[in-house]
């Protein structure tokens, strides 16, 4: 591992923690010199209570204190734990070169083992306490166990290449070192954190009762244990006193208490050990050293020193592992509980009715008191009940289609509205939405029913066809007076038309009539050209007559009559003329297609008198067209002998000139009439207008 990795440790992320970036310099330096004073009282403390006759001590307390600052406070209290190992090694060592070195060794090495601790638990411990699980607290266990073979393997070595200690020393000196440091990790860190939290101190009185009964009976059990000199019979059965201790401490306290247990046993268990060591090595003393625990008249010193250690520490991690797990299982089950009481509140005070229904028989297994209110009945009424008994005939085997679609699988979930029968007989509208709680691949067992009432929604979409199939009838009705009212008029709209028709055409008979009777030429010419114009008006109202819409008549008929008409009236002097009509599909309203229709009969009635004299030959043409810009267009041109520069429409003295000017004001068009190069032009443009289409 490179300095700088380690450089890069953070404090493992306890929730009440002083993070090192929110304390001042200052502040910092005052925790590394605390932790540095209490790192060096318990290394000499250590050193003080080194076994008789072996090369260390059965726990190491600073590597538990030195690990449990780094993780409550951070690395920047890494130097004060520094300085307190060199300073403890260096008035322990020889006061040589050799030693000073030494001890500085020994102190980078107890330094990086906390560093490397601290940074392997950030990456393995995701939560904000290595021992709240039995996992993190495995990973915890197993981080010490490689950290302590930095210091261990480190110090040794030091001490190997200084001279200090034997090249035959090493290995036991290494292994000692090692589970002591080891010891000290797993019996004072997890503790020292737990007690660190802010807010931990406060235990309520029966439990904290408990728990001082606890730690008496910790110190009895571990003092009788580790007691020489006692009877045979009670002698054998030492080594599972502090069973039922460890038990009652794992099952009724958390991780934090149950490890301070283990440091009363194992403060009890050292002092204890200690003395009868310290007895042990005297001459005479082996009868009584023989009844003790971890002791035999074969072995060394530095076994019996390992055999404690290792009791020492399988007891800390199985008390920390178990308990650990036992908390774990109990928030768990807490959380279980809280979970279940969450969702039975949510279950009995749902809105809407929810039950859970055994999907082979559809029998209910339990109901929500919505449910249950909804259908007219109790819940225990309920849990005595199938669905089948309580749904409409009428919608039973639609219900019983979509379940059976569902066991098999066809469908995730399924909704549908149906009707349950109450407990009075009545029915009641439910929307019925049903899941399954089986997994894929499952055997279907139960599935879970919602319902909400729909009753009145139903009624009122009842109401709502009522009201809109009577809507429906009465609009029919309406409509079909509005048609016979509508056929009513448009048969007297069509005798009205018909009747002017007739008037217009009786009219026109008479001026027939009157031109035949004079003699004058000027009197018959004026009579005809009144009857021209009476009979332009009457078919107006004869294409109406005629046509099935009666607002409008259609331009392409109504104008190639009235040509053809006046083509006819004047075949006495057109013998030689052809007429041509170029006229778009156009309708016309009457109050357009009346004056279009005079304005036309006095331009082809001048065209047949005065462009073709003699019976000359030639083409009138007639074009109605719609324009974008200039709107309607209605043109009349001959190639007959030409209009005369003396005709000026402005001050023109004929009846039919002022006739054409007033009716293009009418339509508010404009009227021109041109001499060109093949005859004459006359060009009736107006506007279009809502009766023009």
């Amino acid at each position: 591992m490179s300095s700088a990795a380690l450089a890069d440790t953070t404090p493992l992320p306890l929730a009440d923690a002083v993070r090192p970036g929110a304390r001042p310099l200052a502040r910092q330096a005052i925790d590394a010199l605390g932790v540095g004073v209490v790192y060096y009282l318990s290394a000499r403390l250590g050193l003080l209570l080194q076994l008789p006759g072996t090369n260390a001590s059965a726990v190491w307390p600073p590597s538990g204190i030195g690990l449990a600052a780094v993780l409550v406070w951070g690395t920047h209290v890494c130097p004060g734990i520094a300085a307190a190992a060199f300073l403890a090694n260096l008035f322990t060592l020889p006061n040589t070169t050799a030693g000073m070195v030494a001890a500085a060794g020994i102190a980078i090495g107890n330094t990086f083992e906390q560093l490397s601790a601290a940074y392997l638990l950030r990456r393995l411990v995701r939560g904000d306490n290595p021992f709240s699980t039995a996992r993190d607290s495995i990973r915890f266990v197993g981080v010490c166990v490689v950290s302590a073979l930095v210091a261990a393997s480190s110090g040794t070595s030091v001490l190997r290449f200084a001279g200090i200690i034997a090249s035959d020393l090493h290995a036991s000196a290494w292994i000692t070192w090692w589970v002591g440091d080891l010891a000290g990790m797993v019996v004072l860190t997890p503790p020292l954190v737990g007690w660190a939290r802010r807010g931990s101190w406060r235990v309520p009185t029966p439990h904290a009762i408990e728990l001082a009964c606890l730690t008496v009976a910790a110190l009895a059990a571990a003092d009788l244990m580790f007691r020489p000199g006692m009877p045979l019979p009670f002698a054998v059965l030492r080594p599972y006193v502090l069973t039922p201790v460890l038990l009652w401490a794992v099952f009724r306290f958390s991780p934090r208490e149950a490890s301070s247990v283990v440091v009363v046993i194992a403060a009890v268990t050292v002092s204890r050990i200690w003395s009868v060591m310290a007895g042990a090595v005297r001459p005479g003393t082996s009868a009584a050293v023989g009844f003790s625990p971890f002791f035999d008249f074969t072995g060394a010193p530095n076994e019996w020193l390992l055999s404690i250690q290792v009791f020492i520490c399988v007891a800390a991690v199985l008390t920390m592992v178990v308990a650990a797990a036992v908390s774990d299982r109990l928030r768990s089950e807490r959380a279980l509980a809280y979970s279940e009481q969450r969702l039975r509140t949510i279950f009995e005070q749902a809105a809407v009715g929810v039950a859970l229904v055994e999907t082979a028989t559809g029998r209910f297994l339990r109901v929500n008191r919505r449910f249950a209110e909804i259908v007219g009945r109790t819940p225990d009424e309920m849990l005595s009940l199938t669905f089948v008994e309580i749904t409409h005939v009428d919608d039973l085997q639609r219900g019983v289609e979509n379940v059976q679609r569902l066991t098999a699988g066809e469908v995730g979930q399924f909704a549908m509205e149906k009707r349950y029968y109450r407990s009075d007989g009545s029915t009641v509208w439910v929307n019925l939405t049903v899941s399954p709680t089986w997994q894929a691949g499952e055997r279907p067992q139960h599935h879970i029913a919602i319902i909400e009432d729909i009753t009145q929604r139903k009624q009122a979409e009842q109401r709502l066809v009522h009201a809109n199939q009577t809507l429906e009838e009465r609009v029919r009705e309406r409509t079909t007076e509005l048609q016979h009212s509508l056929e009513e008029k448009d048969t007297l709209l069509r005798e009205i038309h018909h009747r002017v028709k007739n008037n217009l055409a009786v009219v026109s008979s008479l001026f027939y009539l009157e031109s035949s009777r004079t003699t004058d030429a000027h009197t018959m010419g004026v009579l005809r050209d009144a009857q021209h114009r009476v009979k332009s008006m009457a078919m107006v109202h004869e294409e109406l007559y005629r046509s099935r819409n009666l607002a409008a008549v259609e331009a392409p008929e109504y104008l190639t009559s009235l040509t053809e008409y006046l083509l006819r009236s004047y075949a006495n002097v057109s013998t030689g003329v052809k007429l041509k009509t170029e006229v778009e599909r156009l309708r016309l309203d009457v109050d357009t297609a009346v004056p279009c229709g005079l304005i036309l009969t006095e331009l082809l009635t001048n065209c047949f008198k005065h462009a073709f004299p003699r019976g000359r030959f030639g083409t009138i043409t007639v074009s109605l067209r719609q324009d974008d810009e200039a709107g309607v267009v209605l043109t009349v041109h001959d190639n007959g002998v030409g209009i005369g520069d003396h005709v000026a429409l402005d001050n023109a003295s004929s009846l039919g000139w002022r006739l054409v000017g007033s009716l293009s004001k009418q339509l508010d068009g404009t009227f021109g009439i041109r001499r060109t190069e093949t005859g004459t032009e006359a060009r009736l443009t107006f506007p279009m207008k809502a009766g023009v289409a």
